[in-house]
């Protein structure tokens, strides 16, 4: 069955994202797809992004780090769409019927920021979307097994009705859990619980399979794992998702 979500790993994604090869990577990724383009932006931590809606605003067969952005959403066939993460959870939107797709990524800045509720907002005032149609995918990142945060973290979720549900507390210890979070604020907004699909969110911290920034010994070699989607048609087929 074609693919058409690659979720990556350190074995599949074994670059670092600041070099050269990766560069390398990326066109070798295009053409071994059969893609006409991939866009991955300069992630800088927000709730910005762009939408993709015509060939004609794309050159080349590669955007990498071109535009700012923490989100894509487009409706062209065969530009793969892409974001990088370590801990971060990238997050996959499909909707069937209108044919749209979107990648996120979610890091905690991005996921209290509000990021999950504005992309599904422009799906449903932009492209008309029922968010009870909405596929939704998690990748992996880190969960909240491992990701400890101090108490002034607390004071980032002030205004959250449901904090108590995303920290639990463990030994005086207080961990966050990324995943949960987005998937309450997809379930407010309208889409099905069984929509969403987590079997790929696998713990990046406790898991050694994936890069990880928080436990990487040396930082300064950050390397990130790539998650792409993108259509295979001129209509969106139902993303059938596998983590290779």
């Amino acid at each position: 069955m074609e693919r058409n979500i690659f979720f990556g790993d350190a074995k599949s994604c074994p670059v670092n994202q600041r070099s050269r090869a990766f560069l390398d990577w990326c066109d070798t990724f295009v053409t071994e797809h059969d893609l006409d383009h991939l866009v991955i932006p300069h992630q800088t931590r927000g709730t910005d992004g762009l939408c993709i809606t015509s060939k004609q605003d794309l050159h080349g067969k590669l955007s990498v780090f071109q535009v700012d952005g923490d989100y894509i959403i487009t409706t062209v066939p065969r530009v793969g769409i892409g974001v990088l993460t370590a801990d971060c959870l990238p997050i996959v939107i499909h909707d069937p019927k209108t044919h749209v797709l979107a990648v996120i990524h979610a890091g905690w800045q991005g996921t209290i920021g509000g990021i999950t509720e504005k992309v599904v907002t422009i799906l449903i005032q932009a492209f008309q979307v029922d968010p009870a149609n909405l596929e939704v995918s998690f990748g992996p990142s880190a969960k909240n097994c491992c990701y400890e945060v101090q108490h002034d973290f607390l004071q980032h979720l002030n205004t959250c009705s449901f904090k108590d549900a995303v920290i639990e507390v463990r030994n005086g210890k207080l961990f966050f859990d990324v995943p949960l979070y987005n998937r309450i604020v997809l379930e407010s907004m309208g889409v099905r619980p069984e929509h969403i699909d987590d079997s790929n969110n696998f713990c990046t911290m406790c898991n050694i399979r994936f890069h990880s920034y928080r436990r990487a010994l040396d930082k300064k070699q950050y390397i990130t794992q790539a998650t792409i989607a993108w259509a295979c048609s001129p209509k969106l087929r139902s993303l059938s998702v596998k983590l290779f």
